[in-house]
């Protein structure tokens, strides 16, 4: 996935986040359920992100940037529970690896249920998906572990084979070890893009802007 991501923090600072690049690798599972509606999927993503003004100290004064390397692994299942209505859950884990901020290292684990129902048959009809998700992240400095919810809509739609493209809306709440400093809520939108380049290949790109506190 390569996407921007712009933030402010109490109407005061201003973040700017951008992955220049994430390739994701599906890899095809097998289900045992026979013929039922139901299919498991594994995603491998290996990305970078840059990120221009990362803060180490707690009063967040200080205004660093640096690079991290993106690694994602995602295993889920999706359900057709009628024709163009889809449930789906998934569990994730990721490893953010900066370059020179050591302390922003950071490991994540993630689980999330979404339900997608298209707006008509055919492939390149409109969707829409609602989506919560729980989360915790863990970092090297322990003093700014966090645990996070939150709640999103998406609309989307297939542009033709390869190509397709979502607008989100998403309101996220976090509590952390010392609340005063990371906690808080943010809001976000964005919009992502989808280019498969093979079989089991695909290219994400998209720009999101957010709003409140990181």
């Amino acid at each position: 996935m390569c996407y921007i991501c712009l933030s402010k923090q109490s109407s005061k600072k201003v973040y700017l986040f951008a992955a220049l690049w994430l390739l994701t690798l599906t890899i095809p599972n097998f289900s045992l359920e026979g013929n039922t509606p139901s299919e498991s999927f594994t995603t491998l993503a290996i990305g970078v992100q840059h990120d221009d003004n990362a803060t180490l100290d707690l009063e967040e004064h200080e205004e660093r940037a640096d690079w991290a390397r993106d690694y994602r692994l995602r295993h889920g299942r999706f359900y057709q529970i009628k024709p163009l209505l889809m449930l789906t859950w998934a569990a994730d884990i990721r490893f953010l690896d900066f370059s020179n901020l050591n302390p922003l290292d950071q490991t994540q684990g993630a689980v999330r249920i979404s339900l997608r129902r298209k707006l008509g048959v055919g492939p390149q009809v409109p969707w829409w998906r609602l989506s919560a998700g729980l989360s915790g992240h863990r970092f090297q400095s322990s003093i700014r572990n966090r645990n996070l919810a939150d709640i999103q809509f998406e609309v989307g739609k297939r542009f033709n084979d390869r190509f397709s493209a979502t607008i989100s809306l998403d309101k996220e709440s976090y509590r952390g070890v010392n609340s005063r400093y990371f906690g808080g809520e943010a809001f976000a939108t964005g919009l992502n893009t989808e280019t498969k380049l093979s079989g089991h290949l695909t290219l994400l790109a998209g720009y999101e802007l957010r709003d409140g506190t990181l």
